[in-house]
């Protein structure tokens, strides 16, 4: 927001078009993300999410670097992106379901939730590269965020998992 208002001009009426259009975003991308999730796993559509949600904070730093006549419709689009992220912890939730015992789902949940309230520990840190540079900032999160992306190519498919298990009982 900050940066659209402050480098882009954009106004209250802005804000209001970014809310509306990450709403839609939340509901196209829930209806993506749970037909792949339903047909691949949920592992190959944490995948796209977090690759996609990666190139959000360039995209929002590129667009200030526009024209306000194209840089303000151009956030639009970013805040359309944004509505993958509620989406996407609905997704490693999912994921995390999927790897734990049924009797151990609190326990795999809370420790989920644990470890996303880690970077909060790091928030004063965020706020004055922020100030210092939101380019900096911006750029270091999408870094992390694809770095992260990548990493999915590492984790287990639990459903695969289970077929395999299935198949070796079956014999």
């Amino acid at each position: 927001q900050w940066l659209g208002q402050k480098r882009l001009g954009a106004d209250g009426t802005d804000l209001m078009y970014w809310v509306v259009f990450q709403n839609v975003g939340v509901g196209i991308f829930s209806v993506i993300s749970g037909r792949m999730a339903d047909r691949y796993g949920n592992r190959v559509v944490l995948r796209w999410q977090i690759l996609g949600m990666a190139g959000v904070p360039f995209l929002a730093v590129l667009s200030t670097h526009f024209d306000p006549q194209i840089g303000r419709p151009m956030f639009v689009l970013i805040y359309l992106l944004l509505g993958i992220a509620p989406v996407t912890l609905k997704s490693l939730q999912n994921y995390v379901l999927e790897l734990a015992p049924d009797d151990e789902h609190e326990r795999y949940l809370s420790s989920l939730s644990g470890c996303m309230g880690v970077p909060f520990i790091f928030s004063p840190l965020a706020g004055f590269l922020f100030d210092y540079s939101p380019e900096i900032l911006m750029g270091g999160v999408s870094l992390l965020m694809f770095a992260g992306g990548l990493l999915t190519w590492t984790i287990v498919e639990p459903r695969h998992n289970v077929i395999m298990e299935s198949e070796v009982f079956a014999d």
